[in-house]
């Protein structure tokens, strides 16, 4: 739902001077506003009011992080994962911080299942904001390079990258993979443990023969990108065509979207 910045924050001044009615609500626990409390806005009183709306109806919710010192201080923007099925009821959630002053008056759509809000309200002292960022669903995208000659990795793969290199720098962890991994080939891994290396954050690449070369491995890009090659998704698209020069290359967006990509070119995109 997206919303009128500038009617929002006119309607958000004009309530200001009109006294708020007092109405109580049913405490959602400690901390939580009553009475004359409500009627000041602030920053803590915006969060200790969306979460009291959340429990009202009964949203499936949790705080990512920095809820240390919430609700007195927001470090940054307020990250919270949503239940999917709850979505719905964010428009309740909305509505009821209208009512008390705290408007909605911008929101991005920056993946599939989350948005950024932006919250104003008047105050002593001016116009206030605060920014909510909620998810109902996390993707990662991912991809994978098949060299046609596993010579090459090392024009488009760091050596830190590399399996058949044992380096200290590493994070111990990630040392550790490449220990077990090194000589695996793709085919002969369990599902289980193919999708948990394409979740680390890189490119997962191989040889002809599946044989696993890297993983979570950042590309090296360098290749000029042709004028009629539309770019998405920033710099993974760009080191998908880079790497596309020496083999094929399956890229697959957060939104799920899966792109071929070969010699420089989109082939084909689902």
């Amino acid at each position: 739902m997206f919303y009128d910045p500038v009617s929002d924050t006119q309607e958000a001044a004009r309530d200001a001077r009109v006294p708020r009615s007092g109405k109580r609500y049913e405490a959602a626990g400690e901390g939580a506003l009553t009475g004359p409390e409500r009627m000041g806005r602030s920053l803590r009183n915006f969060l200790l009011r969306l979460f009291e709306l959340l429990d009202e109806h009964r949203v499936g919710y949790c705080v990512l992080h920095s809820w240390e010192k919430l609700p007195d201080e927001l470090p940054n923007d307020l990250d919270l994962a949503v239940l999917k099925g709850d979505r719905s009821k964010l428009l309740l959630v909305f509505n009821g911080l209208r009512a008390d002053g705290y408007f909605p008056i911008q929101t991005l759509n920056h993946s599939a299942n989350g948005n950024f809000f932006v919250f104003c309200w008047t105050q002593p002292g001016g116009v206030k904001t605060a920014a909510v960022d909620i998810v109902s669903e996390h993707r990662r995208g991912g991809m994978f390079v098949v060299l046609e000659d596993a010579r090459h990795a090392r024009q488009i793969v760091s050596a830190l990258d590399l399996l058949e290199t044992g380096r200290r720098e590493r994070a111990s962890a990630k040392n550790r993979l490449h220990y077990l991994l090194q000589k695996s080939r793709a085919t002969d891994l369990s599902s289980a443990v193919l999708e948990s290396i394409a979740q680390i954050d890189g490119s997962v690449v191989l040889d002809l023969d599946s044989r696993l070369l890297a993983f979570g491995a950042i590309l090296r890009h360098r290749q000029q990108v042709a004028e009629d090659e539309e770019i998405g998704e920033g710099g993974r698209t760009a080191a998908a065509i880079g790497a596309s020069q020496f083999g094929n290359v399956l890229m697959v967006s957060e939104g799920g979207q899966l792109s071929f990509y070969q010699k420089g070119h989109c082939v084909w995109t689902l």
